[in-house]
């Protein structure tokens, strides 16, 4: 139960951190075909480049947590989904005029999972 509520007070924290910091300049909406015309570093955005998508992780593994089997497939669905994502916003930052100072944002933050022996 722990374990769970923890998830939960942390999407919570992470999500409404996000939109604190977008809440001026609101970013594009996923599926958004357009060149990506701004780039966020601070705040959350300092530790992953999609910190919405980990808000959403984080929510479906407590639920997934306190459900029970069921939920651990639809949780996975959404990492899966979300990834597919997230490597789509990528690889349009890449592709535009940004693709240099995007590039060497990757180097600094993780895509979806803070996972601190990797970097």
């Amino acid at each position: 139960m722990g374990g769970t509520v923890f998830l939960f007070v942390s999407a919570l924290a992470l999500f409404w951190w996000t939109i604190a910091i977008t809440r001026r300049n609101r970013p594009d909406v996923a599926h958004h075909d357009a060149a990506p015309h701004q780039l966020y570093c601070t705040g959350p955005y300092r530790i992953v480049r999609h910190p919405f998508y980990l808000a959403y992780l984080l929510f479906w593994t407590g639920t997934a947590l306190s459900v029970g089997a069921w939920q651990w497939l639809g949780m996975i669905l959404f990492t899966v989904w979300y990834g597919f994502l997230a490597y789509q916003e990528e690889r349009r930052f890449i592709q535009s005029d940004l693709g240099g100072i995007y590039a060497d944002y990757q180097k600094k933050s993780w895509m979806l999972f803070p996972v601190p022996w990797v970097k």
